[in-house]
């Protein structure tokens, strides 16, 4: 009936009579443990199923025997502990070993057997092999059917199990045909009220959902509904979770008045059931502010967000995902009031940009725009108005990439991800063992010089991690064919060539001389009229190459400063360039020579090729995903920078 609560009440009572009255060791005892054990992983805590199972299975072994059914379940059950928690490495190979075991001593058809096949199938789900877990998933299918039957329990179950798998792998629309044949077997061989007739309906549902099916799921759940509030009563947590997944796609069909009504049921039973200061109530206000906002309910809407917030504040803390989306929606909330957003006392802390409901402050921009700016600073000192346009594009450019990285953390957290802590401890550690010789004292010491807490440098990188991972997940896996490749060499051949080699002349007047533009225009005005460059360049040139009429050895086009290849590559050979203007120096070039390489063999640079194409293709995946994201997120621009 899915009241594992209560199941798990009665199993942990009957273990404990069964241990004062048999003994710890008598096999009725390991058996009530073992059903402990199931119920504790069918009601969400595989860890306490996984550390019980551990303790328990050598104790089984030497009571029943290595190849008694009794193990064989205890391991099974180890398996699924496993595998919920994503330990496949493990369960995958505890799987190898029990199934020729169970197949040998209780036969290919025994629903403990066959319940390790459907959960190997799943660890291969995990594990990124689909085709084999969907190959060996219909094995167990053909089995069933020619063995047990069509319509026996094990059949359904793996029929279930394939037909959520595929929707799962992003094929709901083939799944959905499915499990509405399946609905009225398990209501028909399971019973209405059954686990598995209810999962048949999760499934179901999901799959809806998956095809933006919202209407088709609600009536779905509906029915469920009837169903749920009488088996576990209406103030059930499970009732209750069925009620705000009906408001949520009531609210993608913008029935919003309806979602509203639900949620506020949802609210009050929660409120006298679980208190205010529950995470499910305090998730629920949060959810109706957010029914109250789609209806333009604002003041309202902000007095249930202000509510959950302050609640999971103090109940989670200001960095859980909880409490930041209730943070964002009061920002949104704020900012749609008439008063608008408060004005903060120091302008760096000012917001110039909200990303549903993410603040971009200011002092964001310039912190991430620091070192670019110093350099355009120094590049452009002479011309300001040069320095404030190259500025302001500067602005313009790090608050868009702001902009980005906040859609893709909320787009993390919109799909449920998950960043375990160690995960960012084992980033911190490989960058203090590769960057501070291992050294916490240097790193430490590092961020303090630059007013930076561990915490805030922790925050950093963590959202670094996520927006790789995001863009990862956006980029997909690039295959690319052999074709595609030639064709992508042939358009771009040039960023293979080796750079072009120069034989060139120079002659340098340094701006401290007096008239030195004029000096210098007059030089280069004889040289056009027939004067030797070389002595020229002796009598008048002050650079290193003077002494040689201002002759260079071949050199490559990109050694070259930036004003001077320049105006080397588009003068012809055998001409004077233009006059150059390079810092605190006017320089006339003529270009005595070129040497331009030979292309490269496609197959000499094809590794190159792949990796520039693919790099090419992923961002464009990756820019295409965040013009969706832009698309759909409420982005105000909030002040000019």
């Amino acid at each position: 009936m899915g009241r594992f609560a209560e199941a798990e009440k009665a199993a942990r009572a009957l273990v404990a009579a069964r241990t004062q009255a048999l003994g710890a060791q008598d096999q009725e005892t390991l058996r009530a443990r073992i059903l402990l054990t199931q119920l504790l992983g069918a009601h969400s805590s595989e860890a306490e199923a996984e550390a019980q199972l551990r303790e328990l299975l050598p104790i089984v072994t030497k009571v029943f025997g290595e190849q008694q059914r009794d193990t064989l379940v205890c391991q099974n059950t180890l398996i699924d502990a496993l595998a919920s928690q994503n330990k496949t490495a493990e369960a995958a190979e505890l799987c190898r070993t029990c199934l020729p075991i169970e197949t040998q001593l209780l036969g290919a058809a025994d629903p403990e057997t066959l319940k390790t096949r459907r959960l190997h199938a799943t660890i291969l789900y995990q594990l990124g092999k689909d085709a084999e877990a969907a190959q060996e998933q219909r094995a167990v299918l053909d089995l069933c059917q020619r063995t047990l039957g069509p319509e026996a329990q094990e059949t359904l179950r793996t029929r279930m199990a394939l037909a959520a798998a595929e929707s799962q792998m992003g094929r709901p629309a083939e799944a959905e045909p499915e499990l509405r044949r399946l609905q009225p077997l398990c209501s028909k061989v399971f019973g209405a009220e059954h686990l598995e007739t209810q999962l048949c309906f999760h499934v179901l549902i999901k799959a809806l959902r998956a095809q933006e099916k919202y209407a088709e799921a609600v009536e779905e759940r509906r029915r469920w509904l009837v169903i749920a509030t009488r088996v576990y009563g209406p103030e059930n947590s499970a009732t209750l979770d069925l009620r705000s997944e009906q408001a949520a796609d009531l609210d993608a069909q913008d029935r919003y008045a309806e979602a509203e009504q639900e949620r506020r049921g949802i609210l009050a039973i929660q409120q006298r059931t679980l208190g205010a200061e529950n995470k499910a109530t305090l998730k629920t206000c949060h959810l109706l502010a957010l029914s109250l906002r789609k209806q333009k309910k604002t003041a309202e809407a902000l007095t249930y967000a202000r509510l959950a917030l302050a609640g999971q504040t103090r109940l989670l803390g200001k960095d859980a995902d909880d409490t930041d989306a209730s943070q964002r929606l009061v920002n949104q909330l704020v900012y749609a009031s008439p008063q608008g957003l408060p004005k903060p006392a120091d302008a760096k802390d000012r917001p110039v940009a909200m990303v549903d409901g993410t603040l971009v402050l200011a002092s964001e921009v310039q912190k991430t725009a620091a070192a670019q700016e110093k350099a355009i600073r120094y590049q452009y000192r002479n011309d300001s108005d040069k320095m404030m346009e190259e500025l302001a594009g500067l602005n313009r450019s790090t608050l868009s990439g702001l902009i980005d990285r906040s859609l893709l953390l909320n787009e993390f957290r919109r799909i449920g991800g998950i960043l375990k802590p160690e995960y960012v401890d084992n980033d911190l550690n490989t960058l203090i063992k590769d960057g501070f010789k291992g050294s916490r004292d240097l790193f430490m010491a590092e961020l303090s010089e630059n007013g930076v807490t561990l915490e805030e440098f922790r925050t950093l990188r963590r959202n670094m991690i996520i927006i790789n991972i995001m863009r990862s997940r956006f980029a997909g896996e690039v295959t690319l064919t052999d074709e595609e490749l030639r064709d992508y060499f042939e358009a771009h051949k040039q960023r293979w060539l080796a750079p072009e080699q120069l034989k060139i002349r120079t002659i340098s007047i340094p701006k401290t001389q007096a008239d030195a533009r004029k000096t210098a225009e007059s030089l280069r005005k004889k040289i056009l009229a027939g004067a030797d460059f070389a002595e020229t360049a002796r009598a008048s040139s002050q650079d290193s190459h003077a002494d040689d009429g201002g002759a260079w050895y071949w050199i490559l086009l990109t050694d070259l400063s930036d004003h001077v290849g320049k105006a080397a590559a588009k003068t012809p050979k055998g001409q004077v360039g233009e006059l150059i203007e390079q810092e605190g120096t006017f320089i006339i070039l003529r270009v005595d020579d070129r040497r331009v390489p030979a292309p490269p063999a496609f197959e000499k640079v094809k590794s190159e090729v792949t990796e520039a194409l693919r790099e090419e293709k992923s961002r464009e995946r990756i820019e295409h995903q965040l013009g969706k994201l832009r698309e759909k997120a409420d982005i105000q621009m909030m002040e000019a920078l």
